[in-house]
């Protein structure tokens, strides 16, 4: 059936649409990050496919803290790079999602200044403030909590380049048979799949690495069907309006160049590149 929605959240869609976000937000939203995949995990692609194939993982206790816990997703330890001790995570290879806020900048690890959006000789990094959403027992896909997606170097620009590409692709079915709504008003699978292990050399001379690239995955057909599957409906759009709402300091921190205290960043074996410019639609 074709999807009704009411004026008044549709509209409260309508400036989904910034470059921004270091104020915490004032909700729980465990940070997801870019797990990159490694061959020498091959053995265990069955038990823990996000070493292997690469995916996304989190800190078992912020999520466990959130609520319920996808099944999709394992616990297991892991090593995080430069470590000395391995730390209890949740990882999958893909996660469904919908995408309403996000902030970009880029951090000069020689000054520690990081400056909003892309900048010349800094390494981009990526926060997207998404809706983590699972298949039910009767495989309705229903809503858990809000979450984090994080990245930097070139999986940035391959996140951007995923959300824009389901923008695009689901812009006809979305008009004919989703009231006109916004992509991220229709959950969508971010991550790695298939069965073949993917892995592409980003950087130049002594500054490549190999990345597991983030992709969506895209139906061959997108119907109406399809868009009525993926619908997140309208409580949930409405409730994503609130928490994007809540989330304005958070999303407007990176905005300014700051001075960092701490360069760290989320968990990467990426080189420190800059990318080209791009929008996320929202």
């Amino acid at each position: 059936m074709a999807i009704k929605i009411s004026d008044q959240t549709k509209n409260a869609m309508g400036n989904w649409n910034d470059d921004s976000g270091e104020a915490r937000l004032p909700f729980p939203a465990p940070a997801f990050w870019v797990l990159n995949g490694k061959a020498q995990y091959k053995p265990l692609a069955a038990t823990t496919p996000a070493l292997y194939f690469g995916g996304f993982a989190t800190g078992a206790d912020e999520l466990e803290s959130a609520g319920t816990i996808p099944s999709s997703l394992v616990k297991h330890e892991y090593t995080p790079k430069d470590a000395q001790e391995s730390v209890q995570v949740y990882s999958a290879r893909n996660l469904v999602i919908a995408p309403f806020g996000r902030r970009l900048s880029s951090l000069d690890k020689e000054t520690g200044n990081r400056y909003p959006g892309y900048h010349k000789g800094a390494s981009p990094h990526l926060q997207m403030l998404c809706y983590l959403g699972q298949r039910d027992a009767n495989k309705v896909l229903s809503p858990i909590c809000p979450i984090i997606i994080t990245a930097k170097g070139f999986q940035v620009g391959k996140i951007i380049d995923a959300v824009r590409q389901w923008d695009s692709k689901t812009a006809k079915a979305r008009k004919e048979f989703g009231a006109g709504l916004k992509s991220n008003a229709f959950y969508m699978a971010l991550g790695t799949f298939g069965d073949k292990f993917i892995s592409e050399t980003v950087g130049q001379g002594n500054r490549q690495s190999a990345i597991t690239p983030m992709s969506v995955y895209l139906p061959a057909d997108i119907n109406e069907k399809i868009i009525d599957d993926l619908f997140v409906g309208e409580g949930l759009v409405a409730e994503m309006a609130g928490l994007r709402e809540q989330a304005t300091e958070w999303r407007d921190a990176w905005k300014q160049t700051v001075k960092e205290k701490s360069i760290a960043l989320v968990e990467s074996d990426e080189p420190d590149i800059e990318e080209e410019e791009g929008e996320i639609p929202f």
